[in-house]
């Protein structure tokens, strides 16, 4: 395909390429989470203990001794150059996603203008986390990218490609371990298999290449790091936390937070072991909530999609230690709502609860409200754990949706606008 006939085709891929390209050149040059990365492949190659002090900027290292290790060959680059090509890297698996994603739909029925305006919304709405991404010069896109790709290989059945990707994504940073329960529950076991193998062999080979003594004590030090049931993971009282693990203290707790301003409203004082409490049900409730679109009467492989996108929206609010950038993982279920209103805009009266839910959580989710309108009040925003609750109010409009649109598949007498929005059998491509 020539390359005018692609920009006519896709204008909103190249505008957003332009500009994620740009800005990864700005932001190669000031620091961030991939300085401390690249902090700890240099003291790697040194022979230091990577997750003991000093750490660059007192920001702690928290990823694989594999990681570090791959890294190893960008440290003899200037560290500018490393970061303006990892973030151009992102701005491609940015892409990428949405491709993922997109290729789920039945795009057939949508006009050139509709499928640009749904690319161009769908990257709008998301582009606080990225812009967070960038920023921070984070791993979040590349981890959703790595879930989304693996699954799309399994499906084609490159089970060995699919879990090789996914398997290094979890050794790099343990979130990708959720794939695993879902890939057991769609009874997937060959696949879990060749992650298992491919997760050992990442183990291992930081043995061979550095030697059993001093690789056996990195992954002692990472794993006394990332332990969760460490006393920093279960209680975040960090102005830049966003997990339910920092929500649930900030409003419910009397505990001294790290605010720029003031602190949220204290609800109720609940002690530590309460808040444990509290968090550990909320996170339970979240996990057995899956259930709904696992047991949807949506088309199976449809539902395989609805489903690892509400996985993906769980992700940041489950697990501990999570920042504004982790909530890229909600980009599939954006997607998806912005697809099902945009397509049969009728649906936005007929499910009018779920699409103003919907509309309050972009918004409060948007940088134009964050910087424009609040200014210099923007430390509120953080203070006030806006994101997390912006993505809890994607989980009722979600699950509303999959409910009733679920029924209205099993009945004859509903109309295919009112269904849920069919996706692309195998044989049609992606």
């Amino acid at each position: 395909m020539k390359f005018t006939s692609y920009i006519k085709k896709y204008p909103v891929f190249i505008i957003f390429l332009i500009f994620a390209i740009s800005l990864s050149v700005n932001k190669g040059f000031t620091e961030g989470d991939f300085d401390v990365f690249l902090n700890a492949s240099k003291r790697l190659v040194a022979g230091e203990d990577i997750y003991s002090p000093p750490h660059f900027r007192n920001l702690q290292y928290y990823y694989s001794p594999l990681f570090a290790m791959l890294l190893a060959p960008a440290t003899f680059f200037p560290d500018y150059i490393v970061k303006i090509l990892w973030l151009v890297l992102n701005s491609f698996l940015i892409i990428r996603v949405w491709k993922l994603c997109s290729n789920h739909f039945d795009i057939s029925s949508l006009t050139k203008k509709q499928y640009n305006l749904w690319m161009a919304i769908s990257i709008i709405l998301m582009l606080l986390p990225i812009l967070l991404n960038f920023q921070a010069l984070q791993m979040t896109i590349f981890m959703l990218w790595s879930i989304l790709e693996s699954l799309s290989l399994f499906n084609k059945k490159k089970t060995i490609l699919g879990a090789s990707v996914l398997a290094l994504a979890i050794n790099i940073k343990l979130l990708p371990l959720v794939v695993i329960p879902y890939l057991f529950y769609k009874k997937m076991y060959k696949p879990i298999i060749y992650v298992i193998v491919f997760f050992c062999i990442y183990i291992f080979l930081p043995h061979i290449i550095l030697g059993y003594e001093y690789s056996g004590i990195l992954h002692y030090s990472w794993w006394e790091t990332i332990n969760p049931t460490n006393k920093e993971h279960v209680v975040e009282q960090g102005g830049g936390f966003y997990s339910i693990c920092a929500l649930v203290p900030a409003y419910f707790s009397d505990l001294p937070m790290e605010c720029n301003m003031s602190r949220p409203l204290n609800i109720m004082s609940l002690s530590i072991k309460q808040i444990s409490l509290v968090m550990n049900s909320i996170r339970l409730i979240l996990v057995l909530s899956m259930l709904i679109p696992l047991r949807s009467k949506s088309d199976e492989n449809y539902k395989g999609f609805l489903s690892l996108s509400y996985l993906c929206l769980l992700v940041p609010l489950i697990f501990p230690h999570q920042r504004g950038y982790s909530f890229c993982f909600i980009a599939p279920v954006i997607i998806f709502l912005t697809y099902y209103f945009l397509k049969d805009r009728k649906r936005i009266v007929k499910r009018i609860f779920p699409f103003i839910l919907f509309v309050i959580s972009v918004i409060l989710i948007s940088p134009v409200w964050g910087r424009d309108i609040i200014g210099e009040y923007i430390e509120l925003y953080q203070d006030y754990k806006i994101i997390p609750i912006a993505a809890l109010l994607l989980i009722p409009a979600f699950l509303i949706i999959v409910i009733r649109d679920g029924k209205s598949k099993s009945n004859n007498a509903i109309s295919p606008e009112d269904r849920l929005p069919g996706i692309k059998s195998p044989s049609s491509g992606a």
